[in-house]
């Protein structure tokens, strides 16, 4: 039996409008790319931000227009409906006379292992313009680098010089600030975090501006990363054993090479302030932690009385460090409990400085639910406890899960290895979550310092404050990903109250052979009336595989859109490499299959695009704009790398797939001689974890721009291993025929490298209409495509130039078929027509007219629970050398197993048949159940599946 389905694809063929989006349907075609930026040498290294106050975008990249070697930054504006605000090629934004102008380098790892992406360099104003930060080298005299800041206003100028505000510069005796990250503190200005090293000692440190009539005028800042010199005999540390207290002859200094921090990310707190991370401590011999502070804002004029600083007045939006190192001179007496009292002045007794607090949160500690990250052994020293530290941290990122409660989460996660019995250990993801207060004046931490306290800031929170993840250890590892003996990087994105992770192992820069999508999903859940907690949201501790990529495929990155959705892409895979993309459904579905859908061609042979550095942002809606570089031939011939962007339309409708490009032959024009051309598509993995249609395209030759057209699509429901589809078609030329039968012009071959067993794969072959007119043209009893059959047969390599019949060959009954319908001119044109089957193994197939009329019509088929059985009932209207039908079940409508046959009544008949048939030992939760007509010549055709779910006994 057959069933028709119509897939309409919309299509304009007239050319892009550069005024506005060129597309808003999702018709990944290469004419519908944007230009951003197409002057002379390199644009790269996109960077795209919302405008909040007007709905529109920033599209910000690296330009090498003014001389080779010689970076600056350049901008572009477009409204909400994509039309270009400022000057064709973008609008200078650092273009003076240093060479290195650019923030491509900077990121939250190491330095030469740096994805520039995974930090925040540029900012909105909330007035149409944005800020943005960059670091360069001063030279001789100085010879240290220094931090620059630029302000666009909304018309596209600068507020401040060409080479930018160097809001931070160092001299011949300071140190050297490097490595700057900006966000908006939601109040028209921003915080810029960065490195400060001096002595071979960093510390990073953040600073609240705001440009106010031209002028950049400081609220506030501090080091987030102070910390106080532990144990050593220059500060003379002393000890009491009886009474477990101890501290230092002389004060302590603070900031003084305790320790560097190796790396940070900012982020919005939530509460106009900025949150920072840190990886503190040296890159090896277990002296590294996670590090957590706060540069908090001053929501009301407040005064906080203190034991040792007595009233401290904090001003209204001025910003605080939440954690600092603090010192307390106390009274020392050494004696044992049963020792008379100490004489006045005697060498038992004195005062010490005990060292009350560090400068930052160790979040190993916290993690643990340690009272005191400091070493228990030496009270008082600031020396931090061995068990709180580690080998290595690297990656450390942070997002905020905001709550309808008085607390926000912070989930922070970083890369971890450990060193313990003289083994290393691989590579892990690790996080924890730290509660956010939502404060009416200044945080509880800042409230008080109290007597009988071991930290400057107050430890114990408000009674009514909400509790978060009581179990500290619940999130703890998130991915581990086997044998990650070295570096890998991933992406930490949120999305309301879930957040995401993903990361390829070999996916960094231009790649290195196929790697694992790992995929971590984190979700803010109401535990009960005053708790929360942060849980993970797949089935697997360590992360699931969502999608395995080819030869050289890139790093992977999520855009969420604030409101609970988010929307997967990245690169590949080698070669053709072009930018693919999927809504991200909960679990880490791809609804557009296998990882994505590819968003233009990638080029053709010996023109590949080799796209790069792929940016997003989503919007509520269901809508998005993503941003990328790549090297196609421009009208004015090859130019270098140049920034490229389109619009993203229905990431929010979970029944929604993208039309199918365009079908045509993959020869355009044919021109006026016989031919043919064999033509391989990119190959693929497919898991079985999308459950979406994936579509394997290939490109088309001689055509005056670059295109691809699809000839496969698959349902991604099994493990396939890497799935290769190669077609061969002729052209200008007689139809080839077999015994005298005409097939049609395309043929295809389908290669695995897995089979599973037991899996009904569902399959669309697609032709063009000229092909489907060929064969009706040579035979006119094909009306349409339901008149067309599917031969399959062995094959151990790609699509061969002819079918050969062999023993083996097998006829498939399509189930469905399919039109591709275009719109050119306002007139609906059909391209092409898809024939889908299910098969249970790979080969080549071939398209012919049927063998004979459908065996079998169906008028009927119901499934319903009676008691504790199944009861199936069918009707058909009419038969036709039929057989019999067997009976198949499934657990999850994908794997079907046969569990009973009824013959033909009649074997061919005009008139009503009725059939039924009772499984009385069915599964006990869903049961799907379809029929397989076999036909005398062994043909099979499949109904339709209906469902019987127990123990709720609801029938289809």
């Amino acid at each position: 039996m057959k069933r028709t389905l119509l897939f309409t694809l919309f299509m304009a063929l007239l050319g892009v409008a550069g005024a506005q989006w060129s597309n808003t349907t999702n018709q990944f075609y290469d004419s519908y790319d944007m230009p951003v930026a197409l002057a002379t040498s390199d644009q790269k290294n996109p960077l795209i931000l919302r405008s909040e106050s007007d709905g529109g975008y920033f599209v910000i990249w690296e330009d090498l227009r003014n001389g080779i070697g010689n970076s600056d930054i350049y901008a572009q504006k477009y409204d909400k409906d994509g039309h270009a605000i400022w000057a064709v090629n973008g609008v200078p934004v650092a273009t003076g006379a240093a060479t290195d102008q650019q923030y491509s380098h900077i990121a939250n790892g190491t330095v030469n292992y740096t994805n520039y992406q995974n930090v925040s360099h540029a900012a909105s104003d909330g007035s149409g313009g944005f800020y943005i930060t960059w670091d360069g080298y001063i030279g001789s005299p100085i010879g240290k680098y220094a931090v620059y800041v630029q302000h666009i206003r909304a018309d596209g100028t600068r507020t401040f010089a060409d080479d930018g505000n160097p809001v931070l510069m160092p001299s011949d005796v300071s140190g050297s600030y490097r490595y700057p990250q900006l966000i908006a503190d939601g109040n028209g200005g921003f915080f810029l975090g960065y490195f400060y090293t001096e002595r071979n000692v960093t510390n990073s440190m953040v600073r609240c501006y705001k440009d106010e009539g031209g002028v950049l005028k400081r609220y506030g800042g501090a080091s987030m990363s102070d910390m106080i010199d532990y144990f050593s005999g220059n500060n003379g540390y002393v000890y009491c054993s009886y009474t477990n207290v101890g501290g230092y002859n002389a004060s302590p200094l603070a900031n003084n090479g305790m320790a560097s921090v190796n790396s940070f990310k900012i982020f919005p707190d939530g509460q106009g302030g900025c949150g920072i991370v840190m990886s503190v401590g040296s890159s090896g011999g277990q002296t590294c932690f996670p590090a957590f502070n706060r540069l908090c804002r001053v929501k009301q004029d407040t005064h906080v009385q203190t034991v040792e600083n007595g009233t401290i007045f904090y001003k209204k939006d001025t910003v605080i460090p939440l954690y600092r190192p603090s010192v307390r001179y106390v009274k020392f007496e050494c004696v044992a409990p049963d020792a008379p009292p100490v004489p006045p002045g005697s060498v038992l007794e004195r005062y010490v400085y005990t060292v009350g607090s560090q400068g930052l949160m160790n979040l190993i500690g916290k993690k643990y639910g340690f009272n005191s990250f400091y070493d228990q052994n030496y009270p008082g020293s600031g020396k931090m406890n061995p068990g709180n530290l580690t080998h290595s941290i690297e990656k450390i990122n942070a997002v905020v899960l905001p709550t309808d409660g008085n607390i926000d989460a912070v989930l922070v996660t970083w890369n971890q290895r450990d060193y313990k019995n003289s083994v290393l250990s691989d590579w892990s993801t690790r996080s924890v979550v730290v509660p956010l207060e939502k404060y009416a004046d200044i945080p509880f931490q800042l409230t008080s310092a109290f007597e009988g306290s071991d930290l400057a800031n107050s430890a114990y929170q408000p009674p009514a404050m909400n509790k978060l993840n009581e179990d500290l250890k619940a999130l703890d590892t998130i991915l581990a990903p086997p044998a990650a003996g070295t570096y890998y990087d991933y992406s930490l994105t949120s999305s309301a109250d879930r957040a995401f992770v993903i990361s390829s192992l070999n996916g960094l820069s231009t790649g290195s052979g196929p790697s694992p999508f790992y995929y971590q999903e984190a979700k803010l859940v109401r535990k009960n009336a005053d708790a929360f907690a942060v849980e993970l949201n797949t089935s697997q501790k360590n992360g699931v595989v969502i999608g395995i990529g080819t030869n050289n495929d890139r790093f992977p990155y999520i855009a969420g859109d604030e409101a609970g959705n988010a929307t997967f892409y990245y690169v590949g895979p080698n070669g053709r490499d072009y930018v693919k993309a999927s809504p991200l459904d909960p679990g880490g579905k791809l609804r557009w299959g296998a990882l994505g859908i590819p968003l233009n061609s990638g080029g053709v042979a010996g023109s590949y695009y080799s796209a790069q550095t792929p940016a997003m942002v989503m919007d509520a809606g269901g809508k998005g704009v993503i941003a990328w570089t790549d090297y196609r031939r421009t009208p004015d011939g090859y130019t270098g790398l140049n920034v490229f962007m389109r619009h993203l339309d229905n990431l929010l409708d979970a029944d929604y797939q993208p039309p199918f490009l365009q079908a045509q032959r993959t020869v355009v024009p044919p021109g006026s001689g016989a031919g043919s051309r064999l033509t391989q598509s990119n190959p693929q993995t497919l898991i079985g974890s999308s459950k979406a249609w994936t579509v394997f395209q290939v490109p088309v030759s001689g055509a005056a721009t670059n295109v691809a057209t699809p000839v496969v699509s698959i349902k991604d429901d099994y493990d396939l291993g890497t799935v290769s589809v190669s077609t061969f078609e002729t052209y200008n030329q007689p139809l080839r025929t077999v015994d005298g039968k005409p097939y049609l012009n395309r043929n295809y071959t389908i290669s695995v490298t897995n089979h599973p067993p037991n899996a009904t794969i569902q399959v669309r072959l697609i032709f063009t209409k000229e092909d489907l007119d060929a064969l009706k043209a040579a035979d006119p009893a094909i009306r349409d495509p339901g008149d067309l059959m599917v031969m399959k047969q062995p094959s151990n390599g790609t699509a061969p130039a002819a079918y050969t019949p062999t023993a083996d060959d097998q006829g498939i009954q399509p189930s469905a078929w399919g039109t591709i319908q275009n719109i050119v001119a306002g007139v609906t044109e059909i391209s092409g027509y898809y024939l889908e089957f299910g098969v249970t193994g790979f080969s080549n197939f071939v398209i012919m007219k049927t063998n004979s009329a459908l065996p079998v019509k169906l008028r009927l088929f119901t499934a319903k629970a009676i008691d504790n059985t199944s009861l199936l009932r069918w009707e058909t209207a009419t038969e036709s050398n039929n057989d019999r039908f067997d009976i198949e079940r499934s657990a999850d409508g994908r794997v079907f197993t046969k569990i009973g046959s009824v013959a033909s009544l009649v074997g061919t008949s005009n008139s009503v048949q009725t059939y039924q048939y009772t499984d009385k030992t069915p599964l006990t939760a869903n049961n799907y159940y379809r029929l397989a007509q076999v036909d005398l010549d062994g043909t099979t055709t499949y109904s339709e599946v209906r469902l019987v779910a127990f123990n709720a006994k609801a029938g289809a």
